[in-house]
């Protein structure tokens, strides 16, 4: 349906980023006791698809969506699941351009990107005894972009 559709890459897209994540749920599944924490991680594309990559935040929104259903499946169980959904990061291996960066915090409360640091401790605190009852949800760490 769009020029640059690829079915291919939309599969492999798909595949890496929707099905993938429900793989290793499946397989880690038995090992699961009740009070176990699964945290899926998103994009704020899945909001926001980027011009030209629609499959990338199409597979971001059906993971968000499969993250409550899990949640909703597994939660009887006393299995958490919920996703953390970062905007653009601040990234010092592969500085984006500058003119990309000022798209981003420009449109962001914060002004400025999201911190890898920041990532990583909304999924700690996920997975923490601390956010026990907190299932079904998807954390968006972005610096409050498009708000």
């Amino acid at each position: 349906p769009l020029p640059e559709f690829d079915m291919a890459r939309a599969q492999h897209i798909l595949n890496v980023n929707t099905l993938a994540p429900m793989v290793i749920l499946g397989a880690a599944l038995p090992h699961l006791a009740p009070g176990a924490s699964v945290v899926n991680i998103t994009s704020i594309n899945a909001r926001f698809p980027p011009v030209g990559a629609p499959v990338y935040g199409a597979s971001k929104a059906a993971l968000e969506n499969l993250t409550i259903a899990c949640a909703k499946t597994l939660g009887p169980r006393g299995i958490r699941v919920n996703a953390v959904s970062p905007g653009a990061v601040e990234r010092a291996h592969a500085p984006r351009p500058p003119d990309l960066i000022r798209h981003f915090t420009d449109g962001s409360a914060l002004g400025r990107l999201a911190l890898q640091d920041e990532i990583a401790s909304a999924v700690r605190f996920l997975l923490s005894s601390a956010a026990s009852g907190i299932t079904g949800t998807v954390l968006e760490v972005s610096a409050g972009y498009r708000l």
